[in-house]
Formats: structure tokens, sequence, C-alpha cells
């Protein structure tokens, strides 16, 4: 679609027609509205609410492992309460109805983040650079979650 006309055929409308030049121009040739402005506002407001959506959604789903910084307290003392606490947090979890497995270490790899072993979703918790009562509190987690698998029904399903 051309937005101007010609001169030739500007000459034979403004020719044929008795308007004066300004309202011929309204009259027979109205500009052309674009319609791509309301579109792309619109199509601006849903990406930004499903990014806020995504976020309040991801929000609920936190990490139940307490001491994820790197502490240099690694007596005996806080191993065990981070041994209690990873059992405590897997407990609630089970009761939830939240079963996952909590992973960290070396990146995961190109395969889905589910475990083999459960058939529970993997969860991410930290990379590389743990404690000893992180390392506690992540096994004592994943144990627990583990005998809950073991001792349930086999028709369950996870959420």
């Amino acid at each position: 679609m051309r937005l101007t006309m010609r001169s030739s055929e500007q000459k034979r409308c403004q020719a044929n027609c008795s308007f004066v030049p300004y309202v011929h121009k309204i009259v027979h040739h109205p500009p052309v509205r674009r319609r791509y402005r309301p579109v792309r506002t619109t199509l601006l407001i849903l990406l930004i609410g499903a990014g806020f959506l995504s976020c309040s959604a991801f929000s609920a789903d936190e990490s139940p492992i307490v001491s994820k910084d790197i502490s240099t307290d690694n007596s005996p003392a806080a191993v065990a309460a981070a041994k209690a606490r990873g059992a405590a947090s897997a407990a609630k979890d089970i009761k939830a109805g939240t079963l996952r497995i909590l992973y960290y270490g070396k990146p995961w790899g190109g395969k889905t983040l589910i475990d083999d072993a459960t058939g529970y979703r993997v969860e991410i918790v930290a990379g590389c650079e743990v404690s000893e009562p992180f390392i506690t509190e992540v096994e004592a987690y994943n144990s627990t979650v583990r005998t809950f698998h073991a001792k349930r029904p086999t028709n369950a399903t996870p959420k």
C-alpha cells in the first residue's frame, strides 16, 4: 500500500473534484491509521504481567536449606545441628507434599532435572563451594525424602 499518490493521480483527482484542496485531501485521501502501537502496547503489558506471575510462582518455591553461606564453623555441634535441620526441613516438605531431591556441586548437565531413583524433581541449591554443615544438611534432607519414598506405596505420584 502506497502512502502517497503519484503526481498524475493527484492532478486527475483534483481536476475531477470540486472541493477546496485542503478539504479534498481530508475527504478523498484520509491519513493511514497505523494500528501497531495499540498491539505493541498490549503485548508489552502482557509480557510484563507474565513476568510478574512467573516471579511470584518461583518465589513460593524457596530452598529448604538454611546454611547456604560458606561457614568456617565445621565443629561437630554445627554439623549435628545442620543434620537435624535437614531432616526437619524434609519432614515439613513431605507433610506439605513438596517432594524433591536437592543437588549441589558441578553443573547438572543436559539431562532433565528428575532424580533417577525416586522420580522426584531435582532442585539445584548451590554450586561447588559449600561448607561441611551445608553438605550434611543436604544429605540429611535427601536421606529423609528417599526413606519416605521407599516406604511410600508404588502407585502414589509426587507433586
